[in-house]
């Protein structure tokens, strides 16, 4: 595999916050107004629901819905919840990026202008970065990669009448309490690595960074929670962009000897 063949497929993005409040149709409509400005584009998409009329929606939750087609991909902005008692979410998804810092840009950008929206004082309690891409394999054959040198199957082991087309990998990791001073240490990780299915000749990869606010450890079966060790989230998305670009640079690329 070839670590300079990355393609960024996208790149999500997503905050959790709170205190959880329902946001009226008028208060979307403004969102969405403050993201095409932002942005400088007024074809933005926008939809806006609720479970109810109002008032039973107010303790049902909402979902507004902004989007734009951009190339063969799109940017499309969600901001909802559920229920009344669960936090807020503001969910970004670009979708074939021209550039990641053009991407980048537009997150924070957007990040900005709904939280000026909103007004008031909000506490982010999650921050998550997935990025999907896709590598050219050596030798144009994913599932040969796959087999040799990231599962490393016995031929003699095998007996499946036929050569294995599709193989995957998974690993997660739970998140570490932050680093004085590195707040960015430490995230949940969730890692997979795989055959592109539509294209066999490269190699799927799905890369999810999160940042919870109280990192909860299993010890001896049980979750332990330190909130004397609580994370601060409050860099834009950016940043949190490029921490997984960087680690996927330095980490990544060697778990699975892609730069052999």
């Amino acid at each position: 595999m070839k670590p300079q063949s990355l393609q960024t497929r996208a790149i999500i993005f997503a905050y959790l916050f709170g205190p959880p409040r329902f946001i009226s149709r008028d208060e979307a409509s403004r969102i969405h107004g403050a993201v095409c400005t932002a942005l400088g584009h007024d074809d933005f998409s926008f939809r806006y629901s609720t479970p109810g009329p109002e008032p039973v929606s107010q303790s049902r939750g909402f979902a507004t819905l902004m989007e734009r087609a951009e190339g063969r991909g799109g940017f499309k902005v969600t901001v909802d919840n559920k229920a009344s008692q669960e936090p807020v979410r503001l969910l970004m998804e670009y979708i074939w990026p021209p550039s990641v810092p053009h991407a980048t840009e537009n997150l924070d950008k957007t990040a900005r202008a709904v939280f000026s929206t909103l007004g008031g004082t909000w506490q982010k309690v999650i921050a998550e970065v997935r990025l999907r891409a896709h590598y050219s394999a050596d030798g144009n054959d994913a599932a040969k990669f796959m087999r040799e040198r990231v599962i490393r199957l016995k031929p003699t082991v095998l007996d499946l009448e036929a050569p294995v087309a599709f193989a995957s990998v998974k690993l997660e990791t739970d998140p570490a309490a932050p680093k004085e001073g590195d707040q960015l240490f430490g995230p949940k990780r969730e890692l997979t690595l795989e055959v592109l299915r539509e294209d066999r000749s490269c190699l799927y990869a799905d890369i999810m960074c999160m940042w919870p606010q109280v990192a909860a450890m299993p010890v001896g079966g049980q979750v332990q929670i330190d909130l004397r060790q609580l994370r601060r989230i409050g860099d834009l998305p950016s940043e949190y962009v490029e921490h997984a670009y960087d680690f996927v640079n330095r980490i990544f690329v060697g778990l699975w000897d892609i730069g052999r």
